[in-house]
């Protein structure tokens, strides 16, 4: 979907609070109002952030107050998933050895057994 929108047209960095489809002020748009009090107004608001993301969690609201959400969509997903991401200052190659390699490395738990996995970087 990326590569057939225009790039002028794609805005990064915002986080939506509020979507208002029934707004007084330009009745054919969509009011889209972020967490820098920024408002946009649209005729298509895409949500491309994950099942969680606040135009989803806005869009689901503004349904189940209109009572047309699905019940499908109020059930809790099925899977859970965690994801843990870190952020480090320059760490001494001979204690990580792993930096002197051309390979990324992570390692991950599934259904309690261990992976440790290597990618060319």
């Amino acid at each position: 979907m990326l590569s057939k929108v225009p790039q002028s047209r794609i805005i990064w960095g915002k986080r939506v609070l509020k979507i208002d489809e029934d707004n007084e002020r330009k009745k054919d748009k969509v009011v889209v109002t972020c967490s820098d009090s920024s408002e946009f107004f649209a005729d298509l608001v895409t949500g491309a952030d994950g099942v969680y993301s606040s135009v989803r969690q806005n869009l689901f609201r503004a349904m189940e107050e209109k009572g047309i959400l699905p019940q499908t969509d109020k059930d809790p997903m099925k899977i859970g998933f965690t994801c843990m991401v870190g952020i480090t200052g320059p760490m001494d190659p001979e204690k990580y050895p792993e930096l002197k390699d051309d390979y990324a490395h992570f390692r991950s738990v599934i259904g309690g057994v261990r992976h440790n996995v290597s990618g060319l970087v």
